[in-house]
């Protein structure tokens, strides 16, 4: 029990509180003496807590100093590092302390729109994190605006929860119906959760409140009663929390190697618990890291899940080399997911042939990656024919034919010209190579006009074609950024640099020989 102590003159006085569940037991007396003892009961543990903080304030602004034991126990401090870079409109604080990495994104310079997490096995992995995202925005037009490093104390220890309350169906809809920016129905939720001794909603009231460590170190300590079993697969195959207003919002998913998790299971798993009521996007590893790995039937999973209908963000893409040869990697019939999922704006999708999209017709899709070793003719077919009237940004990488790869420059021509797709603003043909052919193809296109970037990056331009660039450059000109990079325009960089200020020109190559880049 936490000792204060106040001397004035010869007055010599004590006070000792202890919180135990939802009853505060305070001892109060002078020097010497036992002291009057009083016990005070709330309703629910929260109401408890914030009494026994409340009274621990009042108490030290009226002179009274800890002397005795602690007001709760804490472990030792850890250094943190904090990065923070910012871009007209945005700012972006990405900091490590011990061996978890977290980014807040600001949607001006004080309020916070977003949190994300992630854990790491060591402390140097999670600073290495740090560098490469920290170059990787910068790269991307932030500015890096300071970094400190410091000595931090983790949270005090929170008392224990009950669990999980019951839903509230009309607080949730409330929640999801709101505007992005509008944060007081998910307060108002958190404030309902907490009030019945939800840890969620003690998560939420630190998060919202900007003690973010001391909500990561909620998480931490009671991950158990917000995930199940599901927290034994915390962080390797289950983790990069993003949480809005206080709630989780995303979440990836992965089986990690060794390991033989049914990716299918551990999603059904997770989507059926509370914590992960208001997920909005998903990003998936392997499941399976043979040939036969097929994303089916954990999309059936996510289709009958509860979050199905307001999904907006699916990423079938989170492996690397050392799990799985890109182009041997199938991904499975993902057919079922246009009427699945009607919320759907953002779509990537990374492996290598082997698979069925089916008949694509979205009306609320704004962004689509497909990465591949080598495209099929089947799915360049599916792409050309979609409906999808409110796409933005169209990403293709087509590979190799040496690796499958069944793409003509006549079968990207639905795609160039943009007869179906009348908001396109960003055309990516990446890892083309048909790049050359594509060039003449995009100068008459009624396409062009309409872009405000264009990605032909580590694909066949070479210097040969750069004539026909400077010389039609007004085409160009109007876009944010023309992304030439790792193309084959080593004599001609110069020139093109001049004659297209907006073109990014960095990594060129002296010969013809292609190594396909989807594996970064």
């Amino acid at each position: 029990m936490p000792r204060f102590e106040r001397v004035e003159g010869r007055h010599r006085a004590f006070w000792q509180i202890d919180l135990e569940g939802p009853v505060i037991t305070i001892v109060q007396g002078e020097f010497g003496a036992e002291g009057a003892r009083t016990t005070r009961r709330y309703d629910d543990l929260p109401s408890a807590r914030r009494a026994y903080e409340r009274l621990i304030a009042d108490h030290t602004r009226a002179g009274f100093e800890v002397s005795g034991g602690r007001v709760d126990a804490a472990a030792d401090d850890v250094e943190q590092l904090t990065v923070r870079l910012v871009r007209p409109g945005a700012s972006i604080e990405l900091s490590v302390a011990g061996t978890q990495l977290t980014e807040r994104r600001f949607s001006g310079i004080d309020d916070e729109v977003q949190l994300s997490t992630r854990g790491f096995d060591e402390p140097s992995q999670a600073l290495d994190e740090l560098e490469l995202r920290t170059s990787l925005l910068v790269r991307d037009g932030m500015q890096e605006l300071d970094r400190q490093s410091e000595r931090v104390q983790p949270a005090l220890a929170e008392p224990e929860h009950r669990g999980v309350a019951a839903r509230q169906p009309e607080h949730e809809a409330a929640c999801l119906a709101a505007a992005p920016d509008d944060a007081r129905p998910w307060k108002v939720y958190g404030d309902w959760l907490e009030g019945r001794g939800d840890v969620r909603g003690a998560l939420a009231a630190l998060l919202l409140g900007g003690k973010t460590e001391a909500g990561l170190q909620l998480l931490e300590r009671q991950r158990e009663v917000l995930l199940g079993a599901v927290a034994h697969h915390l962080p390797h195959e289950v983790g990069d929390f993003t949480f809005h207003h206080g709630f989780l919002t995303r979440a990836r998913l992965r089986r990690a190697p060794g390991r033989d998790t049914d990716l299918a299971a551990l999603t059904r798993a997770f989507l059926e618990r509370p914590f992960a009521r208001f997920v909005t996007g998903l990003r998936f590893g392997l499941s399976s890291h043979d040939a036969d790995n097929d994303w089916g039937p954990t999309l059936r999973v996510v289709i009958e899940s509860l979050q199905a209908r307001q999904l907006t963000s699916l990423a079938f893409d989170d492996f690397g080399p050392e799990e799985a040869d890109l182009a041997s990697t199938p991904f499975g019939d993902l057919s079922p997911l246009w009427k699945g999922l009607p919320a759907l704006e953002h779509l990537s999708l990374r492996s290598g042939a082997g698979g069925e999209l089916g008949h694509i017709d979205h009306p609320r899709l704004k962004r689509f990656v497909r990465k591949s070793g080598g495209l099929s003719a089947s799915e360049l077919s599916a792409i050309g024919g979609a409906r999808w009237p409110s796409l933005e940004h169209l990403e293709l990488w087509t590979g190799s034919t040496s690796l499958g790869a069944e793409v003509t420059a006549e079968a990207l021509r639905p795609l160039i010209e943009g007869t179906s797709t009348p908001k396109l603003t960003h055309l990516g043909l990446v890892d083309c190579e048909h790049s050359r052919e594509i060039l003449p193809m995009l100068l008459g296109s009624p396409l062009l006009p309409r872009l405000r970037s264009l990605d032909l990056s580590k694909g066949m331009v070479s210097d040969g074609d750069a004539e026909l660039l400077v010389r039609h450059a007004d085409r160009f000109r109007h876009l944010e950024r023309v992304d030439l990079s790792e193309n084959l325009l080593v004599v001609s960089k110069d020139a093109l640099a001049q004659a297209l200020p907006n073109a990014r020109l960095d990594g060129q190559r002296t010969d013809e020989g292609r190594t396909v880049a989807v594996v970064d």
